[in-house]
């Protein structure tokens, strides 16, 4: 009896969801004007210049830092920032350098695996 239930739940799910249209997938290119929005607002949040560089990139400056984006991607996402940032040696040697107070790093390589 509970069997015949779900299969019957089920087939009502499929056929509402026929009858009166299923959800829509939101595609990243669906939402361009809703990203280009939130970019530009944070921009002017920080006192930035927005600028389009196409339909779906733009530009934000401020002095002479700037950085692109499209759409939910930016340049923080590129390959080789997020090995570096992947890197946990670089970067406590990096914040070192720079006057960051950090713990005592500590590396090892697969054979001392034990020793971890």
């Amino acid at each position: 009896m509970i069997i015949r239930l779900f299969v019957w739940l089920a087939w009502w799910r499929r056929a509402a969801s026929a009858l009166f249209g299923r959800r829509k997938t939101i595609y990243v290119g669906d939402r361009i004007d809703e990203y280009r929005s939130l970019w530009s607002t944070a921009a002017a949040g920080i006192g930035a210049e927005f600028t389009p560089l196409a339909h779906e990139i733009w530009e934000v400056r401020s002095g002479d830092r700037r950085t692109r984006i499209s759409n939910d991607l930016v340049q923080f996402d590129d390959p080789v920032i997020l090995d570096l940032a992947g890197d946990k040696s670089f970067c406590y040697e990096l914040a070192a350098g720079l006057g960051v107070p950090t713990p005592e790093p500590q590396t090892f390589g697969r054979a001392e695996l034990g020793r971890v």
